[in-house]
Parts: structure tokens; C-alpha cells; sequence
């Protein structure tokens, strides 16, 4: 027999023994969940997941996460860098049980996470809406967060990160809204915009320590119940905590007479600030009310009330 008979032979043995074998399909660049999926599925469109986890771990980094429509599709442990979303019309919702959070934020310091429209429900069980570790940069969008035993949002780093929330509703959560703080360099720097903060039992935001921030464009209501403030902001030596706030409405509530605490040193800017009061409290504080163009100081040993700028 030729040698060249038998090179078909010799070619289906050699694959056969698996020398040549084919490649493995690669992670897709976004992924799909759905109320009537499975997460036996691919997570494609025509068969998506049931459930955000695995999507995540089946998404590439830096992939995208769709919800075709409106469900509850369990918390995520986020370690990567990726988008979870939700088109207008639909409600993407997260529940979990007691002591749990919704969505834990593990990633590294080169990933971005972004997380919009999303509904989280905390059913005054669950601890953390939003529990953000670690991460380069989050963006949290057109979000409602509502009803968690501790805070709606936490923002506590191993290291610092850039933080964006927009466009948001933090509801009647048993401690505290939005909690940011950071103890190390270089400092969060933070931009709050287009809140809606009301209802929470003990602060609307607090901010402490290292952390750059602009509150803008936002209102406020009834959190603190009658003791606490819609913003609480906390500064310690050699760390202290910048915020810029503009055009809010605050202090919707008749027995709150604390629409921002300012405690140890700081530095707080206010600019078209409606509102009741700054309690001034500790030193080394850099106060002012300015339309822009004009600041004034205000002395320590007194509140100072907020009034609209023109």
C-alpha cells in the first residue's frame, strides 16, 4: 500500500487521540437574564439565565449583563469589572434574605462596575443594598434602593476609587442612605446628583474622613427621624473630607431641624441650598454659603441657616 494511503488513517488517529483539539468557545461580551430563563441556558438572548449571579460568572470582563424583563433576579457578588442593566420599561429587581446584601462589589482597582436600573428591595431584612469593597471606578444609575435593616448604600474601600450616583431614589432604609467613607489616600472622590433621599432612620448621606464629594440637584425628606440630619459629614486630623453642595432642597421634615452636620474638620461649600440648618459642631471647619462669586464664614458657636442664593 502507498504511504500516501494511508495518510487519511493516520490523520483520523491523530485526531481522534485529541493532539489537535478545537478551541474553547470564549466568554460573550454580554449576556442576558429573564424571568422565564435558566442558568443551565448560554445566557444568550433567545436562551438567557434566571439569575444575575451567573450571569456574572459567565460574562467576560468588562461584559454586560441585560434583564430582557421585569423580575427578581437574586443578589451578585460583582469581582470582575462589568455592566448590569435594565432598558426603560422594565424592572430589574434584586431581593435577598436576612443579614444578606444585594450586591457586593469585590473588584479590582482596574475594573469599572455599573449598575442601572436596577431595583433593590431590602424588605427591612437584608443589611446592604449596595456593599461597595472594592473596585477602580462604580456608577450607580437609575437605582432605587429601599427598605434594608442597615444602609441602602455603603461605600467603605480597601483603596480609593471614583464614585458616581445618579439619578437614584434611597428610601426608607433603618439606618443610613448612602454611607461614604474612607480612611487612607489618595481621597473617594464622589458625585452625587439627581437624588431622591428621604425616609431613612438615621441620616439621608453621611460622608467621613477622606472623601472628595459634590452633592448637586437633589432633595431631601423626613430622614433622621426627628434626631438626625440629611447629610452628616465627619472629618478627623489630616483627613478631612471636601463637599461642594448645590441646589438642594432639604429638611422636608417639621421636627428635623438638621439639614447638615459638620463635625471635627472639614470643608463644606453651599450654593442654592434650601433649607433649615448647619449644625456646626468641632473645629478647623471651613464653612461657606456663596452664590459663586462671594463666600461668607460662619462663626462655630452658632447654627447658620440656609437660604436660597441668586
Amino acid at each position: 500500500m502507498s504511504k500516501f494511503a494511508a495518510l487519511p488513517a493516520l490523520l483520523t488517529a491523530v485526531l481522534t487521540c485529541g493532539i489537535f483539539t478545537a478551541p474553547a468557545h470564549a466568554a460573550r461580551d454580554r449576556v442576558f437574564v429573564a424571568s422565564y430563563g435558566s442558568d443551565a441556558n448560554p445566557c444568550t438572548f433567545g436562551s438567557p439565565c434566571k439569575t444575575f449571579q451567573h450571569a456574572h460568572d459567565v460574562v467576560a470582563d468588562s461584559g454586560e449583563i441585560t434583564a430582557i424583563d421585569s423580575a427578581g433576579f437574586g443578589p451578585v457578588t460583582i469581582t470582575k469589572g462589568v455592566t448590569i442593566t435594565s432598558p426603560n420599561g422594565v424592572e430589574a429587581g434584586i431581593a435577598t434574605g436576612t443579614y444578606a446584601g444585594a450586591v457586593i462589589i469585590n473588584a479590582t482597582s482596574n475594573d469599572a462596575v455599573v449598575l442601572r436600573g436596577l431595583t433593590l428591595e431590602g424588605s427591612n431584612v437584608s443589611f446592604y443594598g449596595i456593599q461597595a469593597n472594592s473596585a477602580g471606578k462604580i456608577e450607580i444609575i437609575d437605582c432605587v434602593v429601599r427598605d434594608f435593616a442597615v444602609t441602602g448604600i455603603v461605600v467603605d474601600p480597601t483603596a480609593s476609587m471614583n464614585v458616581l450616583i445618579s439619578n437614584i431614589s434611597v428610601l426608607n432604609n433603618a439606618g443610613i442612605g448612602i454611607d461614604i467613607r474612607y480612611d487612607n489616600y489618595p481621597p473617594i472622590q464622589t458625585t452625587l446628583t439627581h437624588l431622591t433621599v428621604a425616609d431613612n432612620n438615621n441620616t439621608g448621606i453621611k460622608i467621613t474622613n477622606n472623601v472628595y464629594a459634590t452633592i448637586s440637584h437633589s432633595v431631601f425628606g423626613s430622614n433622621g427621624a426627628g434626631t438626625g440630619c440629611d447629610i452628616s459629614v465627619t472629618g478627623v486630623p489630616n483627613e478631612n473630607p471636601y463637599v461642594y453642595y448645590r441646589d438642594l432642597m432639604m429638611n422636608n421634615n417639621a421636627n428635623n431641624t438638621c439639614s447638615v452636620g459638620l463635625n471635627g474638620e472639614q470643608n463644606s461649600y453651599f450654593s442654592e441650598v434650601f433649607g433649615g440648618q448647619v449644625l456646626l459642631n468641632g473645629a478647623a471647619q471651613n464653612v461657606q454659603f456663596t452664590d459663586g462669586t462671594n463666600g461668607l464664614t460662619f462663626s462655630l458657636s452658632q447654627p447658620a441657616t440656609m437660604s436660597p442664593r441668586d
